[in-house]
């Protein structure tokens, strides 16, 4: 009977030492989790902001290049060839921009489940609404800041369909007068492409603000030691 005690005590501190290693990995593991989605975020944020940095200067440097051959009436074909290029480049780099937006957002979504999942987990309803609140105001903030950007996003495309019916237009009509009129509409299109860029720029620097300041560590994780 002694014997068969000591083999049930003896069990169940193995048993408990199982369950609190897999609970310490479990929690290991989620902390890597978080911390590597997280990470996964603000690269790709990065990568939007370099890539908005690109779109923008390749807009700027297209119209201004626009503006030098109209203003010398230079529309020899190698000339619109050289307009097409640069349209197409345009083009590449905005598709670019609209891929890197959206993975922003899809990892960021994805990030913030992680976040939600693993605070519902929680079992003191004290912590748990804590974590949520937290959670879901740093959410609205980047969701904020993205949607902000969006129509800026748009106004660039707006500016590439511009490049491209001005460059239709010197297609068809090279040479001919009335050039002028639509050098008044590539220095707004340039004045406006300065302020996008600032405006963007902020933007995207926020949201890197908001991902950065959630520690996992602090915010998140701190709730494994009450397990």
């Amino acid at each position: 009977m002694k014997r068969d005690l000591t083999k049930t005590v003896v069990s169940l501190f193995v048993l408990a030492a199982f369950m609190t290693l897999g609970a310490n990995s479990y929690n290991r593991y989620d902390t890597y989790l978080i911390s590597k989605e997280k990470d996964k975020v603000k690269d790709s944020l990065k990568e939007f902001k370099s890539d908005t940095h690109l779109i923008l200067i390749s807009v700027d440097s297209c119209y201004f290049k626009l503006k030098s051959l109209l203003e010398h009436n230079d529309l020899r074909d190698n000339s619109i060839r050289l307009l097409e290029m640069r349209l197409e480049g345009m083009i590449d780099k905005y598709d670019s921009l609209i891929r890197s937006f959206n993975k922003s957002e899809s990892k960021a979504r994805y990030f913030f489940k992680i976040l939600k999942r693993r605070a519902k987990e929680n079992n003191t309803e004290k912590f748990r609404r804590k974590l949520l609140r937290r959670i879901k105001k740093k959410e609205k903030s980047f969701e904020k800041q993205m949607r902000r950007t969006k129509p800026l996003l748009e106004d660039i495309r707006k500016s590439i369909l511009k490049f491209d019916d001005i460059v239709g237009y010197c297609q068809i009509s090279k040479g001919l007068d009335g050039v002028d009129d639509i050098i008044e509409d590539v220095v707004n299109t340039i004045e406006e492409g300065e302020e996008l860029h600032s405006e963007i720029k902020e933007y995207i620097d926020e949201g890197l603000k908001i991902i950065g300041n959630i520690d996992s560590r602090n915010s998140i994780c701190s709730f494994f030691k009450f397990w």
